[in-house]
């Protein structure tokens, strides 16, 4: 045995059969060695072999101690730290990581900390799914001739929470019109690890709040929720609900999941928020009043819980013993309660049914709310009659209809002063004889109801 750095001999040793330990002069590559083996027998010893290369003695060191992992997008950010040094081991050069068959060498040297960690990611590492991993110590014992100590161990990889493709839905409170509820059941995918809040933010116009997560390639991830809104609402569950809003403005939604590894955001989703209108609080009614020659109707004015809109349009019914015999609209909160349906709904009691407001809202929007309110009225009363004509010769007006109506206390005509008929029953032709040389005459048809008289002349001038 020669000292591989001068040459000089270090020993020699007397072997019996042809497996011999020799005790170096030191551990590690700095006590290299050359050996070479000489036989003898009787005749003498024979030139001498020498081993093919320098060789040292060393010990295999331990095994890395606090080995631990965290996880990255695709992969794994693996820890550990120099372990205790193995008695007459050489000093530790470098660790061998591997993880889920990607190797990776990290070169060490003495004055290092002793603290290490490497990310390893790769495409081929899915998220999700327990990945095994495994960190060795090597020193300067020589390579592949030995086994070396190593730590095992397992980790998920992860990365931030993924958009599966489907948008939140926002829907405001038209009923308050000041709130709005965001939704997100089927927005995220929690990629590989739980996502464990969610921050949805409300805002105008382009000024999204941000939300981001900064330090997990360090192992250290730190949120960050923009400080400057207000409107961020945080929760685990899977809505959220903005209030203090303003009626017919159009607002921006966004959620924020977070779960550890990233902070993803959603689509943004608008919505507009509208105040529709409320209950009927009373309707005032007066009349009946003359709505044409031959029509007395009544007037409705209707007091509601506004809401954001204008251009009310109020929807009612005439009700008549619990049936519809007409129906109508206002535009806007009075007007005459006069239907839709010709002559169907006067001669009998009237009740006032306001169904249905409408509004309708600066970005062309109409939100009605259903209404159930009813006032009584009364009868509202024609004395239109049908078929009138006049015979000039004779001076004889003769019609074929006539009021007619169980809230009507008595129909009448005149043609001849101081002279009240009653109508005829119905399915006759009416006739009054006007007296002559009195010039052109006049019918007058008179309906009593409601305690008050209506009344219509028909000159015979307007009939032919």
């Amino acid at each position: 045995m020669t000292s591989a750095a001068t040459g000089a001999v270090l020993g020699t040793t007397q072997c019996t059969t042809t497996v011999c330990a020799i005790t170096t002069p030191g551990n590690g590559p700095q006590n290299a060695v050359v050996l070479a083996v000489q036989a003898r027998n009787a005749l003498g010893l024979s030139d001498p072999t020498n081993y093919v290369e320098p060789v040292w003695s060393d010990v295999i060191p331990n095994a890395p101690a606090n080995v631990g992992s965290t996880p990255l997008n695709n992969g794994l950010r693996i820890t550990w730290n120099r372990p205790a040094d193995a008695p007459g081991a050489s000093p530790i050069t470098s660790y061998l990581v591997t993880v889920g068959g990607i190797t990776n060498a990290v070169q060490v040297g003495p004055a290092d900390n002793g603290s290490y960690a490497l990310n390893v990611t790769d495409p081929g590492i899915a998220n999700g799914a327990a990945i095994g991993f495994t960190v060795a110590s090597r020193n300067a014992f020589y390579q592949n001739r030995t086994t070396w100590n190593q730590t095992a161990g397992s980790g998920v990889p992860a990365g931030a929470p993924v958009l599966t493709g489907t948008a939140p839905t926002a829907v405001p409170n038209n009923t308050d019109g000041s709130s709005a509820t965001l939704s997100w059941p089927s927005v995220f995918g929690a990629n590989g690890k739980t996502i464990t809040d969610y921050y949805a933010a409300v805002f105008q116009g382009t000024a999204q709040p941000g939300c981001s997560v900064t330090g997990v390639d360090t192992g250290n991830p730190v949120l960050h929720v923009d400080p400057t809104s207000a409107s961020f609402i945080h929760t685990q569950g899977g809505s959220a609900t903005f209030t203090g809003l303003q009626p017919n403005q159009t607002y921006n939604f966004v959620v924020y999941a977070y779960n550890g590894q990233g902070c993803t955001p959603s689509a943004v989703v608008p919505a507009t928020t509208h105040q529709q209108p409320g209950s009927v609080r009373d309707v005032t009614v007066t009349g009946p009043t003359p709505s044409t020659s031959t029509t007395w109707d009544y007037q409705a004015s209707v007091d509601y819980q506004t809401g954001s809109g204008s251009s009310p349009v109020i929807s009612y019914q005439l009700l008549s013993g619990g049936a519809v015999v007409d129906s109508g609209q206002l535009s806007g909160t009075s007007g005459t309660v006069a239907g839709a349906l010709s002559q169907q709904h006067y001669g009998v009691p009237l009740t006032l049914s306001i169904t249905q407001i409408c509004e309708t809202y600066p970005d062309g929007t109409q939100l009605c709310t259903q209404q159930n309110f009813t006032k009584a009225l009364g009868v509202a009363v024609s004395t239109a009659i049908g078929g009138a004509r006049f015979d000039n010769p004779t001076n004889t007006f003769s019609w074929t209809s006539w009021p007619t109506g169980p809230g009507y206390t008595r129909v009448t005509y005149s043609c001849v002063p101081g002279v009240e008929v009653d109508m005829p029953p119905v399915g006759q032709t009416a006739v009054c004889v006007a007296p002559q040389g009195g010039g052109q005459p006049t019918l007058t048809v008179k309906v009593y109801a409601n305690g008050d008289t209506y009344s219509t002349p028909y000159p015979a001038s307007g009939m032919q």
